[in-house]
Parts: structure tokens; sequence; C-alpha cells
């Protein structure tokens, strides 16, 4: 039985959508903020598409990976890097929040948790 190298890349292309998709999230602009500041442990998170989440809350930190597939499409995916508790609010639909585990880079998204 011969198989044909197409079916072979629609087969790697599946197995690592389904591996991706264990540990790995889909963007989401009306719930996802952004990391504006890191200042050592403390955050500046931004929320322009959805309200700010409530202090005392806490938010996930979303790093952001892309995936190639077949050379031609690269997908953006987003990986659990860190966790914060929400302290304060800060400039409108920015709160200021403390790292609790894990890391933020400028730039990663921020989940309220229990958004998704």
């Amino acid at each position: 039985m011969k198989i044909h190298p197409t079916n072979i890349l629609v087969l790697m292309t599946a197995l690592m959508g389904f591996s991706w998709g264990a540990f790995a999230q889909e963007p989401d602009p009306g719930l996802d903020g952004r990391v504006q500041r890191v200042q050592g442990r403390a955050l500046e998170l931004c929320f322009t598409a959805s309200p700010a989440p409530q202090i005392g809350s806490e938010v996930e930190i979303l790093g952001t990976s892309y995936v190639t597939l077949n050379k031609a499409f690269v997908r953006e995916v987003y990986r659990p890097e860190g966790r914060a508790k929400v302290m304060a609010f800060g400039q409108p639909s920015c709160v200021a929040a403390n790292l609790i585990e894990g890391q933020a880079l400028r730039g990663w998204h921020a989940r309220a948790l229990g958004a998704h």
C-alpha cells in the first residue's frame, strides 16, 4: 500500500494541531488585555476591548508563540506563562497587578481567569 505525500502532510498537520491545542489557547480580542509595563514583579495591564478585571481578581499571563505549518501557514498561539493579582485601578482601562508566579514580558496577553 502506497501512501500519498499529501495524506502524510494532512496527518502531520492534524497531529500538530492536537498537540499544540493541549496547552495553547486561541487569541480572543474581546477578552484579552496586554501587558503594558513590567517593573520587577509589578505589572500594568490594559484592557481596551473589555472591562478591566476587579481588584483582587487573578489574571493569566499568556506568552505568544508562532507555529509554522507546511512553510506557508503561520499560526499564533498563546501559552500560559504566569499569573498576576490585580491590586489597583490605574489609567482608564488599565490596572496595576503583582506577578504571583511565572513571568511576564511587555506585549504579552493578559486574560482574567474564568473569562474563557
